[in-house]
């Protein structure tokens, strides 16, 4: 039962997001996210903080049955509750996560047949930042030791995670792939392109993602599709504040050409030549962290979608090249009448 001196609460880790033609809620606990109507998102804004008796007011008696009907649909679905007023201040807002005082975050770093750049020399340059994430995308197959090698100097680098592109056949069975995950405990993610079929498997703390398609990286790179969407409070809090493609990046494309991203047109130097105080200074030059603020917010049409904080931002594919800030090349979503192009 709820006493008059209850007042709504929107849970804190759930977060309305007002779009042009419909809104969102954000479960940022279970990694859920929900389309509302914009009558809905105006609803819950203007009910925050408020008794039942304040709700009602706000509305015709004639609306009271579609407002307690409202109120009943959020409580089932662990949005909202009832919590007395000395309670509601307890309910914190969720914070920002604490800043890395790193220059980097992840590494991409691309090996094709013909690339003549020293891997093994490279990986000891980037080991000098304090790395998330290192992503490794073998673009042709490699045979068994030289693939064993460059993942142990990958390690070496001690990165946090550890992700691997390679192709289904350099891989010879499970038990090599299970073998390697143990052994690297750091190995987060395998993307395995050509394989038999597509599935997911996991191992320990291994997701193994295996992908019928040949790997050809531009196609899917800025593809933007619900499936690819994330819902969590590391995520929502980073697309509230900068790039979440781009931010604390950086790149080797497979002639060894540093960049902020492999499919960027413009480079930073050859990796060969760079020492690693050069390095360093490369990755702290405006020309290279220019993009790293460019957040959804900022981006046209993007700025007026429900989903701009579940969202990757890549500034490589986009609608009009002279415009840094125009939406996504390969985003079918329209904002403005909330449907995807093949509805």
């Amino acid at each position: 039962m709820i006493n008059e001196n209850c007042v709504f609460l929107l849970y804190p880790f759930c977060k309305t997001i007002k779009g042009y033609a419909q809104s969102a809620i954000y479960d940022l606990e279970l990694n859920k996210l929900h389309s509302i109507t914009n009558n809905m998102y105006y609803f819950i804004e203007a009910c925050i903080g408020k008794t039942k008796k304040e709700i009602y007011y706000l509305f015709n008696e004639s609306e009271t049955v579609i407002v307690k009907s409202l109120i009943t649909s959020l409580i089932d679905k662990r949005f909202v509750r009832f919590v007395d007023k000395e309670e509601y201040s307890r309910f914190l807002p969720i914070q920002n996560l604490p800043q890395q005082d790193s220059l980097l975050d992840n590494f991409v770093i691309d090996i094709d047949d013909d690339s003549d750049y020293d891997i093994c020399k490279a990986l000891e340059k980037i080991s000098n930042f304090h790395l998330q994430v290192i992503q490794i995308r073998f673009l042709h197959p490699v045979n068994h030791y030289r693939f064993s090698e460059i993942i142990r100097k990958v390690y070496a680098t001690n990165a946090d995670s550890i992700e691997i592109v390679i192709p289904f056949v350099t891989v010879k069975s499970l038990e090599e792939l299970y073998e390697l995950f143990d052994k690297y405990q750091n190995i987060t993610n395998m993307y395995i392109w050509g394989a038999e079929a597509n599935k997911i498997d996991n191992y320990k703390q291994c997701r193994v993602n295996y992908m019928q398609s040949k790997i050809n990286c531009s196609d899917t790179c800025g593809l933007i599709n619900s499936d690819n969407f994330l819902c969590n409070k590391k995520f929502y809090l980073e697309a509230m504040n900068k790039n979440t493609c781009l931010a604390k990046k950086c790149a080797i494309d497979k002639n060894g050409i540093i960049k902020n991203c492999p499919y960027m047109a413009n480079g930073f130097g050859h990796i060969d030549d760079c020492t690693v105080e050069k390095l360093q200074n490369i990755v702290m030059e405006e020309s290279f962290t220019r993009l790293f603020s460019v957040k959804k917010d900022d981006v046209q049409t993007c700025n007026v979608c429900e989903f701009r904080y579940a969202c990757f931002d890549c500034r490589v594919f986009i609608s009009k090249k002279e415009n840094l800030f125009s939406k996504p090349l390969k985003c079918n979503y329209n904002p403005y009448i909330a449907k995807w192009n093949n509805e």
